[in-house]
């Protein structure tokens, strides 16, 4: 069975508007990946999230090598953000230490070449020999964007509870 985030986005998501409201709608301080995580947010509150088998959307593909990068570091910043924000979901890989980060980064290095030659899909499961330098440079890019990006919010969260008055000093 493949999870709901892998087949529901926001492209082809339909609510009623007072489920929404109730849900206080998307997170607005996610980079990207909103839509999931709303979704994530609505299982959790008893909703049910379901995918019309014969629903296809098609989008044009980035048309430069630049706006794909950039579309990739987008998308996996904010794919750091909502793992970050409900690591119990399973949508990413949980980060539990800059060390965890350090060894996947050095696996997929590793990898690198082999994923250039063998082309990986989850919806797939069938690894097919081709070559495909681009799509293994682009996750790769993603996989330090991801892990980066981990490490920021934990930064800022960081600097966020710093900001803040001791406890016993916020008035009653």
């Amino acid at each position: 069975e493949v999870p709901w985030y892998n087949v529901i986005n926001g492209r082809c998501m339909a609510i009623r508007r007072a489920a929404f409201v109730a849900l206080a709608g998307f997170d607005e301080g996610l980079v990207s990946g909103e839509d999931f995580e709303f979704l994530y947010r609505v299982t959790q509150s008893g909703g049910r999230v379901y995918a019309l088998g014969d629903l296809r959307i098609y989008h044009n593909p980035p048309t430069t090598l630049r706006t794909l990068i950039r579309k990739t570091i987008w998308y996996e910043t904010g794919n750091a953000q909502v793992s970050r924000k409900h690591p119990q979901s399973g949508y990413r890989m949980t980060l539990r230490s800059p060390w965890h980060a350090a060894g996947y980064l050095a696996l997929r290095t590793f990898l690198l070449p082999v994923f250039m030659i063998v082309k990986l899909s989850y919806h797939q499961r069938q690894p097919q020999l081709t070559f495909r330098p681009v799509p293994a440079m682009l996750s790769y890019l993603g996989a330090w964007v991801y892990c980066l990006s981990w490490f920021a919010e934990e930064r800022a969260d960081g600097r966020r509870a710093a900001s803040l008055p001791a406890r016993s000093t916020i008035p009653t």
